[in-house]
């Protein structure tokens, strides 16, 4: 993943990310004041999904100069941001003093500059990917209109057939649009974790980002046949892409 990033310049962003996923929880929703607590989250959303939106918060959160009133007033955990920002310095030390690695960002590239950073952290989680499954037997009523399958799963397919490798969108997350995918949903996405709430049972892809099976090919060649493997569709796409076919993607 690091070394992904030095090549697509977006290791600042990168570092940066890893940090706030290695931090606690950093959104506050106090009793009684959901309501401002979601509005302030969607200030900083990004309609790419949970990774970017995590990114646009530590970078807020620094642009501020680390502030604890700014953090409260955004329903933001000071403690959880602080600790990120640590992380983050150590990580940066590692790589200049023990790798002499140039930490460097990507500002210049944008518009490309989102799409690098979900290439990078792709590059070092294949088997934290997922795809979405449309539900014709109406058995998995949680989700109606379908449902999310885990890559690795999907490999081990004699378990992927079991509903305990269902899942959902955790409410939490901003590409959550509502409890049915009635609506346009990814049909791929990257995850960190899979959680599964005690009232009953349903299993959730928490943090969660949009991005294009096809990138496989550019950052991680050697899993394109498990992938290709998941649909007739994708492996379409994927054929298409080596060709240099043109593809409309679901990332503007």
């Amino acid at each position: 993943m690091m070394l992904e990033s030095v090549k697509l310049q977006c290791s600042k962003e990168v570092i940066s990310i890893c940090a706030m996923l290695s931090a606690p929880k950093c959104f506050r929703r106090p009793r009684g004041r959901q309501p401002q607590a979601d509005q302030a989250k969607a200030r900083y959303s990004d309609d790419r999904g949970d990774h970017l939106t995590l990114l646009r918060i530590f970078n807020a959160f620094i642009a501020n100069q680390c502030s604890e009133d700014w953090c409260y007033v955004n329903f933001l955990s000071y403690r959880a941001l602080q600790y990120a920002d640590d992380v983050r310095n150590q990580l940066v030390n590692v790589m200049h003093q023990r790798l002499s690695i140039e930490v460097e960002g990507s500002d210049a590239l944008f518009p490309l500059y989102p799409h690098c950073v979900l290439k990078a952290l792709l590059a070092g989680s294949f088997m934290k990917l997922a795809f979405f499954r449309s539900d014709s037997t109406g058995l998995h009523r949680n989700a109606q209109k379908g449902y999310y399958v885990t890559v690795e799963s999907q490999i081990n397919f004699e378990k992927s057939g079991d509903g305990n490798h269902r899942y959902m969108l955790h409410p939490s997350s901003v590409l959550f649009k509502g409890k049915t995918y009635s609506c346009a949903r990814p049909e791929w996405v990257l995850f960190n974790e899979t959680i599964q709430h005690s009232e009953g049972g349903n299993q959730y892809l928490q943090t969660v980002s949009i991005i294009r099976p096809e990138w496989l090919l550019e950052v991680a060649p050697v899993y394109r046949s498990q992938i290709s493997a998941t649909s007739p569709e994708v492996d379409k796409r994927l054929r298409e892409h080596e060709n240099g076919t043109s593809l409309n993607g679901i990332l503007r």
